[in-house]
């Protein structure tokens, strides 16, 4: 059994298709800024690890290779670095993977989870989900700081921030009063 990767174009074009053998599912795929390249989480023997892979090129790169479950795979704006969600120690921590290096570095490691991490359009601040009170609230860094703020303070939770493309609005959903809306921050 493989796992695949479907990428589609639209009006009438071909979708293609990209199996990948020994990976069992695949998970949150994006594309590389460059759109040459496409990062995802990958599922082999019960581990979920990030992969790269690169279309021109034709090539699969396994990313992280350890028993801690990686997830959430973003790029930078810049497509030189990839800001993830870890679990250790059953507890998810956000981390950076410099692509050229292959180094990675802790960016959070707050009481609870962190996950759904998003960069700010100038690669500077990354914006992602905590429960470290245990409700799901909009926190932020900077990429090269230790300093974390809480953005948001809710009762119900709030989920999948995205920014706008200038940088000045966060759009999320926000569980509040039985019902999951849309919220501008």
């Amino acid at each position: 059994q493989s796992a695949q990767v479907i990428v589609g174009k639209f009006k009438n074009k071909q979708i293609a298709k990209f199996k990948f053998p020994g990976l069992t599912a695949i998970d949150g795929p994006q594309f590389a800024p460059s759109g040459k390249q496409v990062i995802f989480t990958g599922q082999q023997t019960g581990i979920n690890d990030l992969y790269l892979y690169d279309f021109s090129a034709g090539k699969l790169t396994k990313l992280t290779n350890d028993f801690n479950d990686d997830s959430n795979p973003v790029f930078s704006p810049d497509g030189r670095e990839i800001v993830f969600a870890s679990e250790l120690n059953q507890q998810y921590d956000l981390n950076i993977l410099e692509l050229t290096t292959g180094k990675i570095r802790p960016l959070t490691n707050l009481p609870g989870n962190e996950f759904a991490p998003v960069y700010a359009p100038d690669g500077n601040k990354i914006y992602f989900i905590s429960d470290a009170d245990g409700i799901s609230d909009i926190y932020a860094t900077g990429t090269s700081t230790t300093v974390i703020s809480r953005l948001t303070h809710t009762s119900g939770g709030n989920f999948s921030p995205r920014v706008s493309p200038d940088g000045k609005t966060i759009l999320f959903c926000s569980f509040y009063r039985g019902e999951k809306q849309l919220y501008l921050l």
